[in-house]
């Protein structure tokens, strides 16, 4: 868990000086939406990204700082109950994160339609595409 100190404040540097919205699979619609975005845009593009990623991090350390105690109770050791919790968490996130991708997907493709760039050209949330097929 104290590893947290130290990612914190690399991420907000990151966040500070960083405004990449690059993804591995991004649609070449998604590319233009994002190189039209206005500087406040980029910035809670990249913000929403970092709140996502920490959420995903943090529920994969809260979990394995709750396998701590289960290890030391079910075989009298910490490292133990870390080893069998984490693969656990991450088929468990894998599984909420698969049932929760049709809502993410949503919500990315309104934010992206509410772009000042995407207002212009007619864009509605309906018509973006996220991902190159």
């Amino acid at each position: 868990m104290h590893y947290l100190f130290f990612l914190l404040p690399l991420l907000i540097l990151l966040l500070c000086t960083s405004h990449s919205t690059w993804a591995p699979f991004q649609s070449n619609q998604v590319k233009e939406i994002c190189s039209h975005m206005t500087a406040k845009e980029r910035r809670r593009a990249v913000g929403r990204g970092a709140v996502f990623g920490l959420i995903l991090g943090g529920l994969f350390g809260v979990i394995g700082f709750f396998g701590m105690p289960i290890g030391k109770w079910l075989f009298d050791s910490f490292l133990t109950g870390v080893i069998i919790i984490q693969p656990v968490a991450l088929i468990v996130m894998g599984i909420s994160f698969w049932k929760l991708k049709p809502l993410i997907d949503q919500s990315q493709k309104e934010f992206l339609a509410s772009t000042q760039w995407s207002e212009e050209q007619g864009l509605t949330s309906d018509k973006i595409v996220l991902r190159r097929s």
